[in-house]
Parts: structure tokens; C-alpha cells; sequence
């Protein structure tokens, strides 16, 4: 009997996700080689069992981990849009049923309370609808803003409006969201005093979108040292159409693009120790980095603790993440922020919101929060060995390593021990840096200042034009290209940004070569 290696562990797709089994424990990237010649010699007998099996990336470097490498081809669908929809290989059969439970809300289309059954009815008695919609929000579910457990997707035409649909459509995503503020008086963040925190550009039937988000464009030419020239685009937000009328004229507009779901549970799982030995805040080794800890409280505990996700690295936990995307982006409260998001002195979103109760139960919550900490990130991809090393050398020789660390591991006694003592290369230290003038937003979040974000994670980075079908990288998603991310770097990664500008052109291919097998 033949059988094709398919991507069980892929959970894109619901009707996939009766198939799925547990596995073992990854195997490290110095036993892919043999993994893969087995599995080919055996003629991939597991397959009958449903089983398939990824390999880890180990963060101990080993002379010729590189070559070792290209064993990665064989892993399944590692080509394939649902790459980023994998779940942990050494999830155990006992979590299925919640991982499935979590996929399910994470792809329901939630509507207005009374349109259910018509819902329903429409697209079909096995879809995925949910009551509870709005009163005001930017997308109907979470696959809305994370297509395929990916990020969400500017509009190609930064010209026109970010939305151009009805107020009261069911369906749509969320390609980016605009976050508002004020500074205080002791330079804290304060709502914008109308429209809150953030833009919601959409509201249902009766109600008016908060207003429309649009944008200009923010030229940068410039050129490499060797003459080839390049042109940077940035996107300079405005909101027209405001419903009650103009914003306070200092208001901070910031966009922000949906990040990839790929690997959180693994981040979360990386002890406040480890952070602290790759933070160097006063710089005390002169090399001009000075990352540091973003410490928030944690409102589950009150500790004070390492804030991880988001792009300030504001949120301490994927939990409370859930829990703020539901409420801001979906209008769908918890017991974590029971309220709509209705601005203060709205009385019509607050009248339309009459529910008694939060719309998503505690343990739903927590199937969600299981199914975004279960997603495994792609292994490297394969390609010429020569320019991977290539590569690679350049990524450490220009500087890029002091803040996309490569390697990374997980402590013990985590509340899932598949996340215990894990081996990871996220190539990121979940660090804030001071970015400069040209990546800063002047809008600071908790201590976080207007210049500084997280160092974002690049696993995964070269598929992700196959997963979104384009490339959009930093926080508005300005970048289309990893070339043109490094290019609008600044402040400690200045020294970074001017070696990659003097490089040679095959060096910086070799680079980008690289980034791509990540």
C-alpha cells in the first residue's frame, strides 16, 4: 500500500481535524537526517495510522547543523498555506478534543444577537456561527485577522479606505487596525476622549462605523553602497468620516498589522530569567544595544512580570491577548473585560449592547488561549548550502543576532508539559529596543516608548508569502520585503541597518537567502 505524506497535523481546516493524533517528542535538528531516511525506508508505515512527524529546531549550534538541514524538505507541508496551522508534534491524544474545541471558536463567524438561525440557515446547518457580534468591531472572528494563523494583510491600495463594505456586513477581515491616544500630563497614554483606544471602523445596522480608516503614503529614497538604489513606503494614517465628530487634535494614530500565531505558547513558556540575562539596558557592554524587559502587571495575579506579545510587548499573557483581541477587535466580551467597547459618552453602542452575562464562557476562553499556544513553528526550509552559510554568517557579522537571538529555551513545570524544556530558534530576545525616528509611532504603551517594540520573531518568516500570498512586515505592515524592513531600521539597530547598506550585493543576497529558509 503507498501512501503520500499529508498534512495531518495541519488544523486549517476543520474536517481535517478528526484525523489528527498525538506524536513524540520532536526529534532535535541533529537526528532529521535519519528521521527522514527511516520514514523512507519504512515507507511511512505510521501513515496508516494517521501519524506524521516534524522536526525540532535545536538551538545548539553543531558543526554542520547547516547541511543537517536540508533534511527539513521532507516535512510535511512545510511548503503549503496551512504552514503555520501545525500543532505541536509532541501533543498527547488527550488534548485533541480541546485543541479542536479552540480551532472551532478560532474560526467562528460571530453576528448580531437574533440573526443566528438566519445565519445559519444561509451558510449552512455545520457552520461555525456565534451570536454576539459588535456593537462596534474591526473583524468577525479571529481567523478574520489571522488568515491561516498568519498576519493580517494591508489593503494593496494604501490610497483608498481600509474598509470599503457595509456597515452591517457579516464577513470581512480586519487587514490592520488603528490604535488612538493621547500623552498625559505625566506622559502616560491616555483614550482618545470620544473613540477610546482604538478605531472601530465597523458597526452593526443602526449604528455608525466609528469612522473610516485611510492613509497616505511616506516616501524614502535612498541607495546601497555599491549605487543600487531603493524606495521605502511608509503608510501615515488619518481617520475621515468620524461619526461624532473630529478627533482631539493631538491624538497619537498608530496602525498595527495582526501578527502570525506561530510558536506563542513556546514564547510564553521561556522564563522572566532567561529575558533578563539577554537584557542590557544601560548598555553595560557598549555595543549599542540596550534591550530591556517590558514588565507589566498581570492582572490574573497582580505580579509583575515580562510582557511578551504585542508589538510593544504590552500583554504578559496569550490569555489576557485573547482577551483584549475579543473585546477590541470582535466587540466580544469575558469575565476578563466584561464591557463593550463603547467610548465613553456613547450611548447608542452602549444601548445596543444589552447583554447580561460575557459572551464567551471561561472555559471557552481557555480552549481558545490552548489552541494559540499549541501552534508550532515551521522548521527551516532547505536550499543551497553554500548560501545558507553564507547567509548566516552575515546575519551574526552584521549585527542582526544581538537582537533576533537566535536560540531560545523553555523551562519546566509549565501548566502543559508540552511546552517544557523545549529547544527553540525564534530569533528574538522578546526584548524592547529603541528603534528610531523612522519605525516610532510617538505613542508609548505602559512603559513602552513611542521609539521602542519588541524584537518580532522571524521563524517562519520565508513562508510567509506563501501562507498571506504577499509579504507585510513591521508593525503597519510597511515592509514588503525582509530587505526593506532592515532598510527602516534605526536607533540600535543603526549600526545593523549602515553594515547591510555597505555589503556586497552577493552578501546581501546571501542574507535574504537565509532569512528565507527560516
Amino acid at each position: 500500500m503507498s501512501c503520500a505524506v499529508s498534512p495531518l497535523l495541519a488544523i486549517d481546516d476543520l474536517r481535517d481535524l478528526r484525523d489528527l493524533r498525538g506524536l513524540s517528542r520532536r526529534p532535535s535538528r541533529a537526528a532529521r537526517a535519519l528521521h527522514v531516511a527511516l520514514a523512507l525506508t519504512l515507507g511511512l508505515a505510521a501513515c496508516s495510522e494517521h501519524r506524521a512527524s516534524r522536526p525540532t529546531q535545536s538551538t545548539t549550534p553543531e558543526p554542520g547543523a547547516r547541511e543537517r538541514r536540508a533534511a527539513s524538505q521532507a516535512v510535511p507541508a512545510a511548503g503549503s498555506r496551512n504552514a503555520y496551522g501545525h500543532a505541536l508534534a509532541n501533543l498527547p491524544l488527550e488534548r485533541w478534543p480541546e485543541v479542536r474545541a479552540g480551532k472551532a471558536l478560532f474560526s467562528t463567524s460571530w453576528v448580531p444577537r437574533g440573526h443566528g438561525d438566519r445565519e445559519r440557515a444561509e451558510r449552512g446547518p455545520a457552520s461555525l456561527v456565534r451570536e454576539g457580534l459588535g456593537p462596534r468591531f474591526n473583524a468577525t472572528s479571529c481567523h478574520g485577522c489571522h488568515f491561516k494563523d498568519g498576519r493580517g494583510q494591508p489593503p494593496r491600495d494604501p490610497l483608498r479606505p481600509a474598509r470599503d463594505r457595509g456597515q452591517d456586513e457579516p464577513t470581512g477581515a480586519a487587514p490592520v487596525l488603528l490604535r488612538l491616544g493621547l500623552i498625559g500630563p505625566g506622559g502616560e497614554l491616555l483614550p482618545e476622549p470620544t473613540y477610546g483606544g482604538q478605531l472601530q471602523d465597523r458597526a452593526l445596522r443602526g449604528l455608525r462605523p466609528e469612522g473610516v480608516l485611510a492613509w497616505n503614503l511616506r516616501l524614502v529614497v535612498g541607495q546601497f553602497a555599491d549605487g543600487t538604489p531603493f524606495v521605502l513606503r511608509a503608510p501615515v494614517p488619518r481617520v475621515d468620516a468620524p461619526a461624532r465628530g473630529p478627533l482631539h487634535p493631538e491624538t497619537r494614530l498608530s496602525l498595527r498589522q495582526p501578527p502570525s500565531l506561530i510558536g506563542l505558547g513556546l514564547l510564553e513558556a521561556v522564563p522572566a530569567q532567561a529575558l533578563e540575562a539577554l537584557a542590557d539596558p544601560q548598555d553595560a557592554d557598549g555595543d549599542g544595544i540596550s534591550g530591556r524587559v517590558h514588565w507589566v502587571r498581570d492582572p490574573d495575579t497582580g505580579l509583575r512580570v515580562p510582557g511578551r506579545f504585542g508589538w510593544k510587548a504590552s500583554q504578559p499573557s496569550l490569555r489576557l491577548q485573547n482577551a483584549t483581541a475579543l473585546r477590541e477587535d470582535l466587540g466580544v466580551t469575558t469575565s476578563v473585560f466584561p464591557d463593550p467597547p463603547c467610548a465613553p459618552g456613547d450611548a447608542d453602542c452602549l444601548a445596543v449592547d444589552a447583554a447580561s452575562g460575557p459572551e464567551l464562557t471561561d472555559l471557552e476562553l481557555l480552549q481558545l488561549t490552548r489552541y494559540t499556544r499549541l501552534l508550532m513553528p515551521p522548521a527551516p526550509r532547505s536550499g543551497p548550502l553554500a548560501e545558507l552559510a553564507r547567509g548566516e554568517a552575515a546575519f551574526t557579522a552584521l549585527g542582526c543576532a544581538r537582537c533576533h537571538h537566535p536560540r531560545l529555551r523553555t523551562g519546566a513545570g509549565a501548566d502543559l508539559p508540552e511546552l517544557d524544556e523545549q529547544e527553540l530558534e525564534p530569533y528574538s530576545d522578546l526584548l524592547l529596543h529603541d528603534m528610531g525616528p523612522q519605525l516610532a509611532d510617538d505613542r508609548p504603551d505602559g512603559d513602552a516608548s513611542g521609539r521602542e517594540w519588541r524584537t518580532a520573531p522571524l521563524w517562519g518568516l520565508g513562508l510567509l508569502h506563501v501562507v498571506s500570498g504577499e509579504v507585510r512586515l513591521l508593525h503597519d505592515g510597511r515592509a514588503h520585503s525582509a530587505q526593506e524592513a532592515i532598510l527602516w531600521h534605526g536607533g540600535e539597530a543603526q549600526a545593523a541597518r549602515d553594515a547591510f547598506l555597505r555589503a556586497s550585493g552577493a552578501d546581501r543576497a546571501a542574507l535574504l537567502t537565509f532569512l528565507d529558509s527560516l
